[in-house]
């Protein structure tokens, strides 16, 4: 087994439940609800990273070290609200210039043997990918609901299992830890224990999952491929959602909608396995 029993409710549980107690005094207090909502997540898998890793050195070493780091970004950018404002200009700038420099500090061992185009290639795609999939999830977690919390559970659940396949479970059980916390946070918008809406929680959501898939795809097995299917899984839901409007609250077509995620995450997984090298025989 890649982890015990106590690693898994330590590093992945525990967390969750703690984003749950936050996302509910966050309901209780009047007015929070953007900035309980990004203290809740970011704050839920900042506590499973550091349970499941530790603490080791800051700035961190190590790629997978600056994922916290990035959920904390997040967190603060998300309970700001510099990403709501009126404006569309400074959202998207803002949106842009954060998901480049995460990339571009994910993948400084990278870029050091990457060729120009390369480079440019992978930087520039990564940040337009991560920045639309945040502005698609904001939107989605701003109509309030369980919806789009769990259209971003159900993606963090598909990225763990496409990781763990494609041979990193370090890396899957770090997802595992943001699909739990997201999990909370959809728990908790359908029963009415979260604040109305949930439109801080984009950020820090989004760009932990980005930054587990640059990992994962650049410093393990997982194929560029599947990390972009799996990145661009939500949005595709999430714009279905805005496409039907008023439509889209039917049970039928809210499951259809899930469905067209998921199958979206099972193609990207078949794609992690077949080209895993500890599924060749």
């Amino acid at each position: 087994m890649p982890f015990t029993p106590a690693q898994f409710l330590l590093g992945v549980v525990l967390p969750a439940l703690a984003t749950a107690l936050l996302l509910l005094g966050a309901r209780r207090a009047a007015g929070a609800s953007g900035v309980g909502a990004a203290l809740a997540v970011g704050g839920g898998y900042v506590l499973a990273h550091l349970l499941q890793r530790g603490v080791r050195g800051l700035p961190p070493r190590e790629a997978t070290d600056w994922v916290w780091v990035a959920a904390a970004v997040g967190m603060l950018v998300g309970a700001s609200g510099l990403t709501r404002r009126s404006s569309p200009l400074l959202p998207a700038a803002l949106r842009l210039l954060v998901s480049g420099a995460l990339l571009w500090q994910l993948l400084a061992a990278w870029r050091a043997q990457a060729t120009p185009d390369d480079l440019r290639e992978a930087i520039a795609l990564g940040a337009a990918v991560l920045a639309l999939v945040w502005t698609v999830a904001e939107v989605g977690l701003e109509q309030g609901g369980w919806f789009a919390p769990a259209m971003l559970a159900l993606t963090a659940a598909g990225a763990a299992l496409a990781i763990g396949l494609s041979g990193s479970f370090s890396l899957a059980l770090l997802a595992g830890a943001l699909c739990a916390v997201l999990c909370a946070a959809a728990v908790g918008s359908a029963l009415r224990l979260a604040p109305p809406s949930l439109e801080g929680a984009a950020a820090p959501a989004v760009l932990t999952l980005g930054a587990l898939l640059a990992c994962a795809s650049f410093y393990s097995d997982l194929p560029r491929t599947s990390a972009f299917l799996i990145g661009g899984a939500p949005a595709a839901g999430l714009v279905g959602a805005a496409v039907l409007g008023p439509r889209a609250r039917r049970p039928a077509l809210l499951v259809g909608l899930l469905l067209l995620v998921a199958a979206l995450l099972a193609l990207a997984v078949k794609l992690a396995v077949d080209a895993s090298p500890s599924w060749d025989m």
